[in-house]
């Protein structure tokens, strides 16, 4: 799972299931909850979700360093850093 905060200030776990699901919630009591798909395109991780950020997909070069995930965009800079646990 990877959490943050989101621009909204709304802290958000995400989990990455396999077949390519994902699952999301957000806000203080988790109160915002949404669905989406995950794939691999060439070497990035891309993501669509159902309704979160309009279901636009993104696609990210992703480094995990410890508990650590960075997001990185085609120029090779982070776009965001969250917290990351292996799955169990």
């Amino acid at each position: 799972a990877s959490e943050g905060v989101n621009s909204y200030d709304n802290p958000y776990t995400v989990w990455f299931l396999p077949g390519g699901r994902l699952d999301g919630v957000a806000g203080v009591d988790d109160e915002y909850v949404d669905s989406g798909q995950w794939w691999l395109e060439d070497d990035y991780f891309c993501r669509s979700w159902n309704t979160w950020l309009n279901g636009e997909t993104g696609c990210f070069q992703v480094v995990i360093d410890g508990e650590t995930i960075y997001w990185l965009d085609h120029l090779d800079k982070v776009t965001r850093e969250e917290h990351y646990s292996a799955p169990q």
